[in-house]
C-alpha cells in the first residue's frame, strides 16, 4: 500500500516504473523471472520501505552486559532500534523525507550501509521472510501496475499508525 501511495504521490516515477512493468510484463510471462528484470520497481519498493518500514522498532535484549561507544548497556536491557529515525535520519540520507526511489538504483544500492537501512532488520535475526517479502511484492506491484492507475487525490494523505506494523490510520482510499 505504502508503494502505491508514494508511486501516486510521484507520478513521474510510477510512469517510469510503468514503462519498465509494461516492457517486462510483454516478454516474460513468468514472474518468477521479472524480479531481476524490474530494478526501478525494486527500488521504488525500497524507497517506500525506507519512508514507512514495516516495524516500527526492533527490540533487543543482551544476553551478556556490552559497552557501545561509551554507553554501558546491561545484561538483559531492553534495547530498541528505530529504523523509522534511522531512515529518516539527516545525517545518514540525502532529503530523508522525500521519495528518491534512485537512492536504490543498482549503481547506488551499495553505497548504503547496511544497518543504514533496516526494513526487516539486520545481522544473525534478519526477518526470515525478507527476500519472499521482496519477491511477492514486485510481482504484486507488477501486476496491479499493470492493470490500475494509482492516482493522488488532494483528501489523500494516510497518516502512519505504528502498531505490529506500520499501517495508514484508516487505510488507504
Amino acid at each position: 500500500g505504502w508503494t502505491l501511495y508514494c508511486l501516486a504521490e510521484a507520478p513521474w516515477e510510477r510512469d517510469k516504473i510503468e514503462r519498465e512493468i509494461d516492457d517486462v510484463l510483454s516478454r516474460e510471462p513468468d514472474p518468477t523471472k521479472w524480479l531481476d528484470a524490474m530494478p526501478l520497481t525494486r527500488a521504488a519498493f525500497e524507497e517506500a520501505l525506507r519512508l514507512y518500514p514495516p516495524a516500527p522498532s526492533i527490540n533487543r535484549e543482551p544476553i551478556e552486559p556490552e559497552t557501545w561507544n561509551d554507553l554501558h548497556i546491561p545484561k538483559y536491557a531492553a534495547v530498541l532500534v528505530m529504523p523509522w529515525v534511522v531512515h529518516r535520519h539527516r545525517k545518514l540520507w540525502d532529503r530523508p523525507d522525500a521519495f528518491m526511489p534512485e537512492r536504490f538504483h543498482p549503481g547506488n544500492r551499495d553505497r548504503i550501509d547496511r544497518f543504514q537501512y533496516l526494513p526487516f532488520g539486520a545481522g544473525p535475526r534478519v526477518c526470515i521472510g525478507a527476500s519472499f517479502a521482496m519477491q511477492e511484492a514486485i510481482i504484486a506491484l507488477a501486476i496491479l501496475l499493470s492493470r490500475f492507475r494509482f492516482d493522488s487525490t488532494p483528501e489523500t494523505h494516510p497518516w502512519p499508525v505504528q502498531k505490529l506494523t506500520t499501517q495508514p490510520q484508516g487505510g488507504l482510499p
